[in-house]
């Protein structure tokens, strides 16, 4: 019965020993990496609004009047025709907040098409992007967030294609990385030099 005890206690040791090394083997949790899983390229329509805070919110931003009248300083009429919106994630939540394009001209002294992001924070409605340029897509991915490629002009160079991508710990689209040029793709051996020249010191808008 000794010798039994002692082999008993040997092989407990060996066990709970394996077990421990098991353990430490465990690959440990790493978090998905966020990647596109649907693109959705913009067409020239402009839809009619799904949700009736869209209007209401464009004009609390002071974009437009929903008046019948124009206001003193001139604000375009809050319509689908000059104001055309998209939804911030997959939950197409448009109260809670949503990407809006502005044709040229229906923002007061704009010259450009703009880019607005609007959000819903404590039941107020704040301006998170103001990029003047041309959505031409918007990115899905497999964590239910929207990236943007906007297109911007360069003077006496024509366009340029940035990617940007969505912070959710400061609710605002970053710039990441100039895709294109002239409608051409960067080459990956002048990224670096490309991203450096234009992201550093991004000049339209933020």
């Amino acid at each position: 019965m000794k010798y039994l005890g002692i082999i008993c206690f040997v092989v407990c040791l060996t066990s709970c020993s394996d077990k421990e090394e098991d353990k430490s083997k465990e690959t440990p949790f790493e978090e998905e990496i966020e990647h596109v899983t649907e693109v959705y390229m913009i067409n020239s329509t402009y839809p009619e609004y799904e949700d009736p805070s869209i209007s209401v919110a464009l004009e609390q931003l002071g974009f437009c009047t929903n008046q019948d009248s124009a206001v003193s300083d001139s604000l375009s009429k809050c319509s689908h025709e000059l104001f055309r919106v998209f939804p911030l994630d997959t939950s197409a939540n448009f109260g809670e907040g949503f990407i809006m394009e502005a044709r040229v001209g229906a923002l007061k002294g704009a010259n450009t098409r703009s880019v607005i992001v609007v959000k819903n924070i404590n039941g107020v409605y704040q301006q998170m992007n103001f990029l003047k340029g041309k959505l031409l897509e918007l990115r899905q991915t497999n964590k239910g967030n929207f990236w943007l490629l906007m297109q911007y002009r360069v003077p006496q160079m024509g366009t340029v294609a940035v990617r940007h991508e969505w912070d959710e710990r400061g609710m605002t689209f970053l710039p990441a990385d100039v895709e294109e040029i002239n409608n051409s793709f960067v080459k990956e051996a002048y990224k670096d030099s490309i991203n450096h020249l234009y992201l550093d010191h991004f000049p339209w808008g933020y």
